[in-house]
């Protein structure tokens, strides 16, 4: 460092300043990109635009680059998911019943009374959940009484391979009910009843399911069935009074 310092020469310093003030001068630097602008802009004025053409290559950029629904897109599924969910709390639906059990089962449209969020379609039985969030919303027929409970009947999916299910339920928000399946409740219907926080007399019912590990019977060897089941709802009533573990 101290023979470089040595080295330092006054004039030759000043003959590297003085061409680099000669050549890095800002009004040359700014005559030349003036002149290359105006080239690039003389050049486009030459060249005869085929509107036809330059409308195909808007439409084949808008095409390839714009937002669509595919996977390339995650962000527009979700959209169109969170719109969907939307238009359907806008919809109207019928009064809830009272000790009136509705069935899930195909063709019995559970869809008038409930907006249902994460099921697959129904069938003959009743319907299967189709993620680990499912969530049902009704609205109460008659003024809430304390003592009111939610009574579903279930049949979860729990099988060799794929022996343990844990379900917890929340009632607009607060928990109010969890539990455990296992071989034992293989094929079986259980009849799960649930009860209700204190609600608002206008307000609607909303029941959310935290449903853990839901399964495939395609990934399990079980059959081609490649859907993600967890819970099959068969029906669900509204009862007064009574719990059940």
């Amino acid at each position: 460092m101290i023979d470089e310092v040595g080295r330092y020469d006054a004039r030759s310093a000043a003959d590297v300043t003085a061409q680099v003030r000669k050549e890095a001068d800002v009004q040359r630097q700014a005559d030349a990109y003036i002149a290359c602008y105006r080239e690039v802009i003389d050049e486009h004025r030459r060249i005869k635009a085929d509107h036809r053409q330059s409308f195909e290559m808007l439409s084949e950029h808008l095409q390839a680059w714009s937002p669509r629904r595919d996977t390339a897109w995650p962000w527009m599924e979700e959209r169109a998911r969170l719109m969907e969910e939307l238009r359907l709390a806008g919809i109207s639906k019928k009064a809830f019943p009272l000790d009136q059990p509705v069935s899930f089962a195909d063709g019995a449209n559970p869809s008038d009374y409930l907006r249902m969020t994460g099921f697959h379609d129904p069938e003959d039985w009743g319907t299967w959940t189709q993620d680990a969030a499912p969530s049902v919303c009704l609205q109460l027929s008659a003024p809430f009484r304390r003592d009111l409970c939610v009574e579903i009947m279930v049949t979860p999916f729990v099988c060799e391979g794929h022996e343990h299910l844990q379900v917890g339920v929340s009632a607009n928000g607060k928990e109010v009910g969890r539990r455990a399946f296992d071989r034992s409740h293989e094929g079986q219907t259980v009849t799960w009843t649930l009860p209700l926080p204190k609600l608002l007399p206008s307000s609607p019912l909303w029941l959310n399911f935290e449903i853990e590990s839901p399964a495939s019977p395609h990934d399990l060897g079980l059959s081609r069935d490649e859907r993600r089941l967890g819970l099959g709802f068969m029906s669900l009533a509204l009862r007064s009074g009574g719990t059940s573990p």
